[in-house]
């Protein structure tokens, strides 16, 4: 085990968060990753379709935020507003098949456009690339007595100068795996477990490159 984060014995990356848990918020990740229009080319006709929830269901304040690609998902199911609200008041059970259908389009979405996580904490960074068939993890290890902090927000670039300034003695360390159950499933659980979202993964490029040196 490496900071807190360990390679399982069942191959799964293991977050061992123990403290504050940073959920995936499909709110903030939509806005990053994709126009919402684009969540209703997958809607389904859910009358005729059995559903298994594969993620989680969204919150509340969720579903209000998503509000309008709710409607336009409606849509697609031809459900007006009048039957949504008919269905509220007389058929619960298919609204809350709606709103989980509706909520698994959402993060397969998000999670299809994840390509780098990481997890900081201020002495130690892990950060994540998913490949086609398997997960590449590049970290970062501040050892010794330092007021260098991870957890700042500063580019790449700024890193590596604070922790030129302050004399930090680092370990640098590297593990891969391959897939061991769906991608975007093992990515779901990281986000849910703590690791956050990196848009354009400049830290793990970072990190890489550092491995030649």
């Amino acid at each position: 085990m490496i900071g807190l984060i360990e390679l399982a014995a069942d191959g799964h990356f293991r977050l061992m968060v123990g403290g504050l848990i940073n959920p995936i918020n499909p709110i903030n990740l939509i806005n990053h990753f994709a126009p919402p229009a684009l969540i209703v080319t997958f809607g389904v006709h859910f009358l005729t379709t059995n559903h298994a929830m594969k993620y989680r269901r969204l919150q509340q304040d969720e579903l209000e935020s998503l509000e309008k690609d709710f409607i336009r998902f409606l849509a697609t199911n031809q459900v007006t507003a009048s039957e949504w609200e008919k269905l509220k008041d007389e058929e619960s059970e298919k609204v809350e098949k709606l709103i989980r259908i509706f909520s698994d389009i959402v993060f397969e979405k998000v999670l299809n456009d994840v390509q780098y996580l990481e997890y900081k904490t201020p002495k130690d960074i892990k950060t994540f690339h998913f490949e086609e068939d398997r997960i590449v993890m590049n970290g970062l290890l501040v050892e010794g007595q330092t007021s260098f902090d991870f957890t700042l927000e500063q580019s790449p670039q700024q890193m590596l100068q604070q922790i030129q300034l302050t004399g930090a003695k680092l370990k640098l360390y590297t593990a891969e795996k391959a897939y061991s159950r769906a991608r975007n499933m093992e990515i779901f659980e990281m986000i849910e477990n703590g690791a956050l979202i990196s848009k354009d993964g400049g830290l793990f490029r970072t990190l890489e490159g550092l491995k030649g040196e």
